[in-house]
């Protein structure tokens, strides 16, 4: 399985403005059960350097591309807040990762 994270950083101040931002980007870009699969829909910490938030989404087999097309369009509409960054990591499971090592993932 394909996992995308979503991590953002934004500074002190900008609470509210991300806030009502995300809401509007939600009502946009709905969540399509056809792309993905939420397995976090948003978690916030502050840092040292104003707020740090990360987001985790299991693509389904063959949406990949739809998918990544559809956030980066969805996460256009961030670049408005000034401050705000965020990045995009791919990860895959570790049970599809550990046959690539000729291994199988424990069950625990």
């Amino acid at each position: 399985m394909v996992l995308i994270m979503i991590t953002g950083w934004m500074p002190f101040g900008k609470e509210k403005e991300l806030g009502k931002k995300y809401i509007e980007s939600v009502k946009k870009f709905p969540l399509d059960r056809s792309l993905e699969k939420t397995v976090l829909q948003v978690a916030v910490r502050p840092t040292k350097d104003g707020y740090k938030t990360i987001t985790l989404a299991e693509i389904k087999k063959g949406k990949y591309e739809e998918y990544m097309d559809r956030l980066s369009r969805q996460m256009l509409m961030f670049n408005e807040i000034e401050g705000y960054r965020y990045e995009f990591e791919t990860f895959i499971s570790g049970v599809d990762a550990m046959p690539m090592i000729g291994l199988e993932l424990p069950k625990l």
